[in-house]
Parts: structure tokens; C-alpha cells; sequence
């Protein structure tokens, strides 16, 4: 989850959490082979339902982007944080959702997903949903691994010092 909000800029509640990790599940994404040490974040994330972040804590550029192009939310800024709010009377529903994952010749070959935030009016589904943000992420395969991989080294060094 930590490259996940990192990448996005979008910082999960635990029942968020909780509900990407029931559709991971429902998905049987545990068995899909294409998933591996290099890619687990990014598949984790992109095979995932839409999510409702409506409290969520943001980027300022998300934030401003919300600011600019949402007629139902806005943010509020607590420190450094930025948390979705909704503006007085709206019924509309905030939803952060990944699509597109492919390869891309404009970024050397590597795999890249879509992530989007996208504001749906009351009664309406996703597909009329007015696009509030979107962002390319390009996955980084090698900085996930290498940080699995030293967790593992360490957690092993403090078994092998605590017996």
C-alpha cells in the first residue's frame, strides 16, 4: 500500500484498504502468473473495483485539481494534508479507479497504468462520471522488489540475532 499511495497521491482509509484487498480475492488475482515480486503493487491496485476516497487525504495536486474541475467536492487543507470533502447538498460520489495497463513505447517499454478520479453524478454509473484527475504511472518494478527483498534481508538479521 505504501507505493500505491505514493504513486498516487492518495493516501487510503483502512476500509479502503479492506476493499481492495476483498476484490484482490474475489478476482483470484493471487493466481493470475503474471503477477510477481516486480509488478505486485501495481497489480494488486489495477485489479481492484473503483473506490469511493470521498475523506481521503490527497496530493496538493490532486487537491487542486478537485478544487478546479469538481462542482460536488472540494478539499481541506489540515497541515500538510488535503482531505476530500464534500460541498453542502451534493449527492455526488468521488471514485479513484485504474484502467489501461499496457506496455509503452514512450516510456522504454515499461508497463504503465492509468489511474483517474472521476466525480459521478446521483443515479449515474461510472461511465458518465466527469473526469476531475488523471495520472500515468509508469510501474517500477526493480524499487518494489529491491525493498522486499531488504525488508526480508533485515527481518532475517533480527531473527538470526534474537534466538
Amino acid at each position: 500500500m505504501n507505493f500505491i499511495e505514493s504513486d498516487t497521491g492518495v493516501k487510503f482509509q483502512d476500509s479502503i484498504v479492506e476493499d481492495m484487498l476483498d476484490d484482490f480475492s474475489k478476482n483470484r488475482g493471487y493466481e493470475y502468473s503474471a503477477i510477481n515480486l516486480y509488478n505486485l503493487p501495481y497489480a494488486f491496485a489495477y485489479m481492484t473495483e473503483s473506490k469511493d476516497i470521498f475523506g481521503c487525504s490527497v496530493s496538493k495536486e490532486i487537491a487542486d485539481a478537485i478544487g478546479k474541475n469538481s462542482k460536488g467536492f472540494s478539499t481541506k487543507q489540515f497541515h500538510s494534508n488535503y482531505y476530500i470533502k464534500r460541498e453542502e447538498g451534493s449527492r455526488s460520489k468521488i471514485r479513484l479507479m485504474f484502467y489501461g495497463h499496457a506496455e509503452s513505447v514512450k516510456d522504454g517499454g515499461n508497463e504503465a497504468i492509468i489511474m483517474r478520479i472521476v466525480e459521478v453524478p446521483p443515479g449515474a454509473d461510472v461511465d458518465a462520471a466527469e473526469h476531475l484527475y488523471q495520472k500515468k504511472i509508469v510501474l517500477d518494478g526493480a524499487k518494489f522488489f529491491n525493498f522486499y527483498m531488504k525488508r526480508k534481508r533485515r527481518v532475517d538479521m533480527a531473527r538470526s540475532k534474537l534466538r
